[in-house]
């Protein structure tokens, strides 16, 4: 009777090392513009060269317990490292493109003529103004409806 609750209690602790061994979560890596899953990218685990695994194609990875440093790396990425408590469902990466910060552009516009402005000034000055006599915004309809629902809103808040 002994030997079987021994046997019991040696299961029993097995089975909690081994749930507690193999304990992972899952988690997506993507790229932080377009929000596509990366595949190939490597993650290597308490930064032990040796602990490493690579994501599927669509981006998942099973991350153990165990880790509590994360690096991410591909070529065409950024590389990250996180903390095991910075750890989240989706983890991003930006895309490792030559980017300029800052670009100003200068330039000067072609001189026109005298020859080719002055007559066209002339015409722009001398041609009679038009004037109309109804006006018609078609951009009007569409906001009527807008100004009609911010009126009932605004009553709305008035009486709450």
């Amino acid at each position: 009777m002994t030997t079987l609750s021994h046997r019991h209690a040696i299961l029993t602790a097995v089975t909690l090392c081994c749930t507690y061994g193999m304990a992972q979560t899952s988690h997506v890596v993507t790229d932080m513009e377009t929000g596509t899953p990366i595949r190939d990218v490597t993650i290597i685990f308490n930064n032990i060269d040796s602990c490493r695994t690579k994501t599927e194609y669509t981006g998942i990875f099973t991350c153990p317990d165990s880790a509590r440093t994360l690096t991410f790396k591909h070529s065409k990425y950024e590389g990250r490292i996180m903390d095991r408590h910075e750890l989240k469902d989706t983890i991003e990466l930006l895309p490792n493109m030559n980017r300029l910060n800052e670009v100003v552009i200068k330039g000067k516009r072609p001189k026109i003529s005298q020859f080719v402005m002055g007559p066209i000034k002339d015409a722009a000055l001398s041609a009679p103004r038009q004037t109309a006599t109804a006006t018609f915004d078609v951009v009007d309809l569409f906001t009527w409806k807008k100004r009609k629902k911010t009126k009932k809103r605004i009553k709305a808040i008035e009486n709450y």
